[in-house]
């Protein structure tokens, strides 16, 4: 188990070779300890995107959920440094011509 400061990824897998053991063709095998390190992180990943998905009540039309939660979140987050999306360009224009 890593007790030590944290690493990036990089340097995670760079350690790989360091405590790996080879396998009969060469390669490092991954220590058990960090595949299942990587295993929880991963899991934490899919649970904390589907928490964000599922947040997503009504979605657009031919979108995804999670292209509808991209869309929220870049509408939220819109300045004018940024400006609208293509997608919010197009919806404002078809309210303007529907007279709302």
């Amino acid at each position: 188990m890593m007790t030590d400061t944290p690493r990036t990824d990089a340097a995670r897998i760079s350690a790989w070779g360091e405590s790996g053991i080879e396998n009969s063709i060469g390669f490092s095998a991954i220590p058990v300890e960090f595949a299942r390190q990587l295993e929880r992180e991963l899991a934490e990943a899919k649970r904390n995107y589907m928490d964000l998905i599922m947040s997503v009540e009504n979605k657009y039309p031919n979108e995804t959920r999670h292209e509808t939660a991209k869309r929220y979140i870049r509408e939220r987050e819109n300045t004018p440094s940024h400006g609208p999306d293509y997608q919010t360009v197009l919806a404002m224009a078809a309210k303007i011509r529907k007279g709302e």
